[in-house]
């Protein structure tokens, strides 16, 4: 692919039903695999001649995203971060403005993180204007951007959801447990995304769940990803030990091994704008 490293800056990812509650409780932190923190010498790869890559996204409003940012930034990637928020006030303004200064793109998620299928058909026009238009007026002339991404609160959406928000947004992402890989082609033609969670539910033995060391689920999507030059939407909350949130190290591990094996990472924005410029060209 040609290189398009200079112009990477731009746009962001339901399907499957995520049961578990929002708010989470706190599991119990087990021993974790560490990660070789140091980048290697030899120089990255560029990401645009690279094909496919991971997305990686983050949902709700955590003040832990302040902390991604140093991290994020070593790595040399980007994010899009899904808020919701039921009102916008200085605080979380503050952490939007600064993910937003180091290059990371904003998305909406809701005011009040609704089951959105849940809501009658009788009452969407006024839900759509509660949840939706109203703050994200009000997000967007605070941020000087247009907000062009939206994420399902609990992943759960329907046809008639989807062409309601398709009005609002560029696209739509929804949220389940096994990664959906979606080849370049794709990412020019669809509108609607699902990712595959990263939360620590999903990778610690005393969850409960179905589970799976994150270092080998790591790999096995990378692999996927060499190998079929395909992209992967992948998403959490915020970064800590909560059941519903990522912790540090793990976080450190996939930007790693993917540096490691020269997959790029990317906000939603960029893998857009990386797609469409290399549709263009060709």
């Amino acid at each position: 692919m040609k290189n398009t490293a200079g112009l990477i800056l731009l746009f962001s990812l339901m399907a499957c039903t995520h049961t578990a509650d929002f708010a989470s409780n706190v599991i119990e932190k087990m021993p974790e695999e560490t990660v070789e923190t140091e980048i290697s010498e030899k120089e990255a790869p560029d990401p645009a001649e690279e094909a496919g890559g991971l997305i990686l996204s983050f949902d709700d409003f955590s003040f832990s995203w302040l902390e991604m940012i140093p991290l994020l930034e070593k790595y040399g990637v980007h994010a899009t971060f899904y808020i919701s928020v039921a009102k916008l006030e200085d605080d979380n303004l503050s952490v939007l403005k600064e993910l937003q200064y180091s290059g990371h793109e904003i998305g909406w998620h809701t005011s009040t993180h609704p089951n959105m299928r849940k809501i009658p058909v009788s009452m969407r026009s006024e839900a759509i204007d509660r949840e939706i238009r109203d703050p994200l007026l009000e997000l967007k002339k605070s941020l000087h951007r247009d907000i062009v991404a939206f994420a399902y609160p609990y992943g759960l959406s329907d046809k008639d959801w989807e062409s309601r928000l398709l009005d609002v947004f560029t696209s739509t992402r929804g949220f389940c447990r096994t990664p959906r890989y979606y080849s370049p082609d794709e990412l020019n033609e669809r509108q609607h995304f699902v990712a595959a969670s990263l939360d620590n539910l999903y990778y610690r033995p005393d969850s409960g769940e179905e589970w799976m060391p994150f270092p080998l689920f790591c790999d096995r999507v990378l692999n996927e990803i060499e190998q079929s030059g395909r992209y992967v939407v992948l998403a959490s909350h915020g970064m800590n030990d909560n059941a519903w949130g990522i912790t540090r190290n793990n976080v450190e591990i996939l930007l790693a091994k993917a540096q490691k094996e020269g997959i790029s990472v990317l906000s939603l924005e960029e893998a857009f704008f990386r797609e469409s410029h290399i549709a263009e060209e060709k």
